[in-house]
């Protein structure tokens, strides 16, 4: 989390970067979502960075050589981590063009350091893609302006990841934190409430009606 800002002002002369092994130390929701704090900013500074990727990825839950990893099998089963989900959000929903200043956190006691958010437009589907991460334990409101993207629906859809910072997949219980969709009415100008522990992907179509 404190290498949100690391390429903003990173020289954009210089070479591209491609960010080949990162992740936080732990599969726990703590881990996975300063994990997606880290990556809002590699989306905004995507015209540096061109390519990143997690690793390790795959590991014998049985003959481990490190932790953490994104999956964890065994002979008969697959567990994916808090952290695989989180990587599945952000590869799923990205975008190709970013917007500043879509997301503007309400100011309180929670770090800047535990907020992140960022604001993508897929062309090819016609969609707005936010993506609201809050890594604290105090709820925040987030103000939303898409003022600039004309026509939207009224619906968005919203996929949520949100827990207990310690919480854990396992191969008992594999599914105890994952995404969970729903709907969601939007307006050009709203406010989110972004609960602690928690990331959230809204896509919003646009220039097409309801």
């Amino acid at each position: 989390m404190n290498n949100g800002h690391r390429y903003d002002a990173y020289d954009r002369s210089k070479s591209k970067v491609y960010v080949g092994e990162y992740a936080s130390k732990g599969n726990a929701l703590a881990n996975a979502l300063a994990e997606a704090v880290y990556m809002t900013s590699l989306e905004r500074n995507g015209d540096v960075v061109k390519m990143s990727s997690y690793a390790p990825l795959l590991a014998n839950q049985n003959h481990t050589s490190w932790n953490p990893n994104l999956i964890y099998f065994t002979n008969t089963e697959i567990t994916p981590t808090v952290n695989y989900y989180v990587q599945q959000l952000f590869s799923a929903n990205a975008g190709d063009t970013y917007y500043a200043d879509a997301v503007r956190f309400q100011k309180g006691s929670t770090p800047d350091s535990l907020l992140a958010a960022s604001c993508v437009k897929d062309s090819k589907t016609k969609t707005v893609i936010l993506k609201v991460v809050n890594a604290g334990s105090a709820s925040v409101a987030a103000g939303i302006d898409l003022s600039r993207f004309g026509k939207l629906s009224s619906k968005a859809t919203v996929a949520v990841l949100s827990g207990k910072p310690q919480d854990k997949n396992t191969a008992q219980n594999p599914s105890t934190v994952s995404p969970v969709n729903n709907e969601l009415s939007v307006r050009k100008t709203f406010t989110y409430k972004a609960p602690a522990y928690f990331v959230s992907v809204i896509r919003i179509t646009y220039g097409k009606s309801d």
